[in-house]
Order: C-alpha cells, then sequence, then structure tokens
C-alpha cells in the first residue's frame, strides 16, 4: 500500500510539472504545449469587439479572434489590443494611402471628431494629445517640428505669401535734380497803330484812325528748371497674395489608433 501511495504522488508530481502533448508522445523541448496534427488547428477564443473589450484585466499577450468589426487576431499589450498583423504599426504611426476612409485601426486625418472613434482609439488619441479633433492635414505638407516652440500635431505655415518692402532687395534709383533746358512757344497780341486822320469832329480836333493787327511771335523760356519725379511702382492696384505651393502628388493621410 505504502508503495502504490509513493507511486501515485511521483505519477502526481510528474503530470503537473511536465510537458504536455497532444497528437505527438514526445513534446518538443522547447514547447510547454505541443500539438501536432496534419488534418486540424488550433481554435482560439472567439468574440465580438464588444465581447473583447468586456474582459476584465486582460493579461499581456492575451490572444483572441474577434468576428466582427476589423475582424481578425488580437493580442493585448501595453494598455491595448492590437490587430496581429503581418505589418504591424505602433500607435501614432502616420502614412500616406489611396484609402478613403478609416480602416483596420487607421483614421483620417481630416479633422473628424475624436467622439465618433472607437473606445479604444479615443483613448489612444487622448494619450497622445489629440484634442476634440484629429488634425485637418488636408492640402498640407508634413515637416519634423521644430525641438522648441512647436507641439507635435500643431498647424503651422501658410500656402499663400505677401510680399512686404522688407522681403525686396535693396535697390538704389537714382535721379538728379539737375534739368536745365528752354521751351520755345508761339504767342500772340494786338498791335494798334495810327493810321492818319480820317476828319475832323465838332471841336476841330482831327480823328485818328487806328489799324488793329494780330502779331505772332515766338518766345523763349529761362533755362533754370531744376525738378523731381514721383513714380508709384505697383501702380496703386490691390496686392494679391502669392500661392506658395509646390506642385505634388495627393493621397490621404492617416494615423493609428488602433481599434
Amino acid at each position: 500500500m505504502k508503495n502504490l501511495f509513493l507511486s501515485a504522488i511521483i505519477l502526481i508530481t510528474s503530470a503537473v510539472n511536465a510537458q504536455m502533448g497532444i497528437g505527438i508522445a514526445v513534446p518538443h523541448n522547447s514547447a510547454q504545449l505541443d500539438i501536432t496534427s496534419t488534418s486540424k488547428g488550433l481554435l482560439m477564443p472567439r468574440m465580438t469587439l464588444a465581447q473583447r473589450d468586456a474582459i476584465a484585466g486582460p493579461a499581456a499577450g492575451l490572444l483572441i479572434f474577434q468576428t466582427d468589426v476589423n475582424a481578425g487576431f488580437f493580442y493585448y499589450n501595453d494598455g491595448s489590443w492590437r490587430k496581429l498583423d503581418a505589418d504591424i504599426a505602433g500607435l501614432g504611426d502616420i502614412k500616406y494611402s489611396y484609402q478613403a476612409g478609416n480602416h483596420d485601426g487607421w483614421y483620417l486625418l481630416t479633422g473628424q471628431s475624436k467622439s465618433t472613434l472607437p473606445a479604444g482609439a479615443q483613448a489612444v488619441a487622448t494619450a497622445l494629445g489629440i484634442g476634440t479633433n484629429l488634425p485637418d492635414t488636408r492640402d498640407m505638407t508634413v515637416k519634423h517640428r521644430a525641438v522648441t516652440g512647436e507641439v507635435a500635431g500643431s498647424i503651422s505655415g501658410s500656402n499663400t505669401v505677401a510680399i512686404v518692402q522688407s522681403n525686396l532687395p535693396n535697390v538704389t534709383l537714382t535721379t538728379t535734380s539737375t534739368g536745365s533746358h528752354t521751351h520755345t512757344y508761339s504767342d500772340a497780341y494786338w498791335s494798334s497803330e495810327n493810321s492818319g486822320n480820317s476828319g475832323k469832329r465838332g471841336s476841330g480836333s482831327p480823328l485818328q484812325d487806328t489799324d488793329n493787327a494780330r502779331v505772332y511771335t515766338n518766345q523763349t523760356t529761362e533755362s533754370a528748371g531744376a525738378h523731381t519725379h514721383t513714380v508709384a511702382l505697383n501702380g496703386a492696384v490691390a496686392q494679391t497674395l502669392i500661392d506658395n505651393r509646390q506642385a505634388g502628388f495627393n493621397v490621404n493621410m492617416f494615423i493609428y489608433l488602433g481599434n
């Protein structure tokens, strides 16, 4: 009886600590559980997005298969569920795509309201510092932010530029005030000449006839004529903004926030 009891303890201890093999007599040394089959697979727990999010305190590495929205394998890590894809994106990653709408945890940067996103994506967006709306990057280029003074996700610069006087190069335009010259013009006046006595008035004095003639003459002005000229370069027209954009290849921009 004593030997039987000891044998039972040894068997139980071995069962607790030993590797397990299903479909195989000797499990692989590196595996705690070794499942071997040439005709069947391993079926993971299947659930909806809502059921997945209802799991209390999921452990890091927990794996499930999601059956509805964005169906596929998801694992839990670093506080959020992530899809198990060949090309795994990091939270907050940015990409360009021909895609026209939100997909697989990627969300269009068109200023859409954060409240319209799934709960998990909202939490990630908040953790990244995104406010009420996702940034709107339409008709914009992307640049690395400055070390100081610029917040990630903020908008800077403008698509148009207005040139002001301080943008122009220093150019000296010189005229001279020396401009002595003359002008010749034609003038006319009436000339009156005595033509003789044509008779006598009652008092006995002779009457004097006058002959009025129009006389033309050329006159010359003084040569002194120093003067200046004022020129308006823009012709006093309304200023038009200059389009500052280069020719570009147009696609959509997305941020990865998960599901």
